[in-house]
């Protein structure tokens, strides 16, 4: 999507029309803003002006996942309504210091009416075999995520990207290609949070 003045086609009115026509209540939709946008070098202020899509959309959520860091979490934008975090090739995600030091600092930083959610390792690449995970490893981990969602107040949602494989590279395979067991696990950690299991 461009913003407006931003240079490029547009998009925005026909993404807004496509909200109208979709009939779904505004107050449902997240918007997702940017992904990492520390690693991937976006200066806060871009996404301070993408904010500036809810302008238009004020019942929806605002959404910005950044990547964990030994360094801690950069200030986190007063835009936002939904802070997320995402920490790949972690064995043992909610025992690992500074996956948890990120988070905790991340939590002290929200501003009033902001919440967290967990974005869990759901593919499987070449970094996680070298990390020692192998592909039947990552169902535990989707119910260490889980488990660590539902042991922390102020995270309200989790995400698990489902991306088919192959788009990085030909030894990344995403949730959809992995095993059927594995994506039964997701599924079950999916019913767990939503309270259904």
């Amino acid at each position: 999507m461009t913003l407006p003045g931003a240079g490029g086609p547009d998009l925005w009115p026909l993404y807004l029309q496509a909200i109208r026509d979709s009939g779904v209540d505004p107050a449902r939709l997240i918007l997702y803003l940017v992904d990492e946008p520390t690693l991937r070098g976006i200066d806060p202020a871009r996404v301070s002006a993408a904010a500036r899509v809810r302008v238009d959309v004020p019942q929806a959520e605002l959404l910005l996942v950044e990547a964990c860091r030994i360094e801690g979490p950069p200030p986190i934008p007063p835009e936002l309504t939904l802070w997320g975090l995402d920490c790949y090739t972690i064995p043992d995600p909610a025992n690992t210091y500074y996956l948890m030091a990120f988070l905790n600092a991340a939590l002290w930083s929200l501003h009033d009416g902001q919440r967290t959610v967990l974005a869990m390792d759901a593919d499987h690449t070449s970094y996680h075999q070298a990390a020692g995970l192998a592909r039947e490893d990552m169902a535990d981990i989707a119910r260490i995520y889980a488990d660590l969602a539902l042991s922390t107040p102020q995270v309200v949602g989790m995400i698990g990207y489902t991306w088919p494989g192959g788009i990085d590279n030909l030894h990344e395979r995403g949730l959809r290609n992995l095993p059927p067991e594995l994506i039964e696990a997701h599924r079950e950690v999916g019913l767990l949070l939503l309270g259904l299991e």
